[in-house]
């Protein structure tokens, strides 16, 4: 999700500059900054038409802080961010002796903008909390909506949810009170980046489906607006990701197709989209093959900040596609690195013991001429260079246990790191048992060898939601998780099946022997002392034997004796 703010914010900013056309700004005599003259401005770059005419005219009517903002929003157009954030903070010092609040707050929404491109976290905190301050001393609600919308950014890439929801919640009651659709519209695209990053990918389509829908509204203009090709782009990922390839594809096909040919940094990007597409459903070969042209464009555009932030974001997608693709390798050069350093010290060790030897036949061919006077020269020369070569010798002995000693450390931390990351990968993070995509994978290899399956839903867990709170749920399917693990064998698997849902595969086990385990498993939710006051938990199991038969309508077999069980009463077994 991180890396899908920081992108989009920095295809809003390339997209604003690639657009301006010429409308001029009319000219006034008043030599204090105008509060008009500043509202025609903030009107031309929402319509994205600011240029040197409007210069012109702003230098004569003598506005000289609003020719300084108006030059930092031409280089932010234009893609310098850097010069043009250099240009804000001089206008904002300046209004230190003139103060205008109007023209502070809109030059720190636009270095807002540019922190969230350079992924400054601190920065974005600092100048949001000032924004949101000078919002709501001014009454501008509008600015207040913008300012929770980048602070909950920082927020959530400081990985504190709670309080990024809560300002996003505040920038949503704004946009909807207001009718700004481009608040809306980041409003949804950032709910639907934090679902995406919980892997609730129906919920995410919804959330940016609906930043679509804001972001086509006439009222969604300026630079706080989403592009819409990028919210379809985004759309498209998801749509991958719940295994609807060819639409995915389709979508991809559609936009990459619609970019002009000297558009090099769109077409990079929509190059990350679909090679991060790709990925999702599982053509690691394809994601490697648009990563590297994506990556193959970057290097040719000309801002360094461009190139910079955008390989940024590219090269971790790809050291992504090589690990899944088996290239380990390649995904470990990606992500570490390769220290030529001492390789190129070797080469200049050998360089210089070459030279050593040219010196010492150049000595011996002088011995020939003039054996007498150079001989105790030449053994000198001899001796020193045997102590030369032994140094050269000691030292390559040194970078050769060296080389050794960072290719095992190397191999240690990649070998750690990949089971880091494969264990992440097949693990539910709030239970520590086998995810969903695990756990079904556990039952298809075993499900041939005769055994018993389970899935049981705890009871009325919304009500425990409800009524104690969500963080006290998140326990009880911690105590849940633990109480089932130990109720079952050790070659017996339990894995979370989703939300409140549990899937238990009993390996070489007999229907009689599943239905006592299942017992023991129920009875003992059932006698959890819970702190909670008032607080009971029960669980519904539906079970069965297994089958070597098509492994979704296993499941939806075992689902269906679990419906029958909570439709029956609850906190029992119902078997077939």
């Amino acid at each position: 999700m991180k890396k899908s703010l920081g992108l989009g914010m920095f295809i809003l900013l390339f997209v604003f500059g690639i657009l301006v056309q010429a409308v001029p700004v009319f000219a006034v005599s008043a030599a204090p900054v105008s509060t008009v003259m500043l509202e025609i401005i903030e009107d031309q770059i929402h319509k994205r038409d600011l240029t040197d005419t409007d210069i012109a005219n702003l230098q004569r009517a003598d506005q000289v802080l609003l020719v300084d903002y108006a030059r930092a929003i031409m280089l932010i157009q234009d893609g310098y961010f850097g010069q043009g954030y250099d240009k804000l903070v001089e206008v904002e010092r300046a209004l230190l002796q003139d103060p205008h609040p109007d023209l502070e707050m809109a030059v720190i929404e636009k270095k807002l903008q540019i922190n969230e491109v350079f992924a400054n976290q601190s920065a974005l905190l600092k100048n949001g909390l000032r924004l949101r301050a000078l919002g709501r001393d001014h009454e501008r609600s509008d600015m207040v909506a913008y300012a929770d919308i980048f602070i909950a950014n920082a927020y959530y890439e400081q990985s504190d949810l709670a309080s990024a929801m809560d300002l996003l919640k505040e920038a949503g009651f704004f946009g909807r009170e207001l009718k700004n659709d481009g608040v809306l519209s980041r409003y949804y695209y950032f709910l639907s980046a934090i679902q995406n990053d919980l892997e609730a990918y129906p919920l995410a389509k919804q959330y940016m489906e609906l930043a679509l829908k804001y972001a086509e509204e006439k009222n969604s203009q300026g630079l706080i607006y989403i592009p819409k090709n990028v919210i379809k782009a985004e759309i498209a990922v998801l749509d991958a990701s719940l295994g609807d390839y060819e639409s995915a594809s389709a979508s991809m096909e559609a936009l990459n197709a619609n970019v002009p040919p000297n558009r090099r940094a769109e077409a990079a990007i929509y190059l990350y989209y679909q090679a991060e597409m790709e990925l999702k459903a599982k053509h690691y070969d394809h994601a490697i093959q648009a990563a590297n042209e994506g990556l193959a464009i970057i290097k040719t555009l000309e801002s360094p900040n461009d190139s910079n932030s955008l390989s940024q974001v590219m090269n971790p997608l790809l050291a992504a596609a090589y690990y899944l693709d088996g290239q380990y390798e390649e995904a470990a050069r990606m992500y570490y690195g390769i220290n030529t350093m001492i390789a190129e010290d070797l080469v200049l060790e050998n360089v210089e013991v070459a030279d050593a030897l040219t010196t010492f036949e150049n000595l011996q061919f002088q011995e020939e001429m003039d054996y007498v006077e150079a001989l105790r020269a030449a053994q000198n020369d001899k001796i020193n260079l045997q102590q030369r070569n032994l140094m050269y010798l000691a030292v390559m002995v040194v970078l050769l246990i060296l080389c050794l000693v960072f290719i095992s450390v190397g191999y240690r931390i990649r070998s750690k790191s990949e089971k880091s990351l494969f264990l992440q990968s097949i693990t539910d993070h709030l239970t520590q048992v086998p995810n969903r995509n695990r756990i079904i994978e556990l039952f298809e290899e075993t499900k041939c060898n005769g055994g018993v399956v389970m899935l049981m839903d705890v009871d009325d867990f919304k009500k425990i939601n409800d009524q104690f709170g969500h963080v006290v749920g998140d326990d009880v399917l911690k105590v849940i998780a633990q109480t089932i693990q130990s109720a079952i064998r050790d070659t017996d698997h339990v894995g979370r099946y989703g939300g409140e849902e549990f899937l238990v595969v009993l390996n070489g086990c007999d229907l009689e022997t599943g239905v006592l385990i299942g017992e023991r498993i129920r009875s003992s939710i059932e006698n959890l002392n819970w702190q909670y006051l008032g607080m009971k938990t029960t669980v519904s199991i539906g079970l069965m034997s297994t089958r070597c038969d098509n492994t979704d309508m296993l499941l939806h077999d075992v689902d269906m004796l679990m419906y029958k069980a909570k439709k029956s009463g609850k906190n029992k077994i119902v078997m077939q």
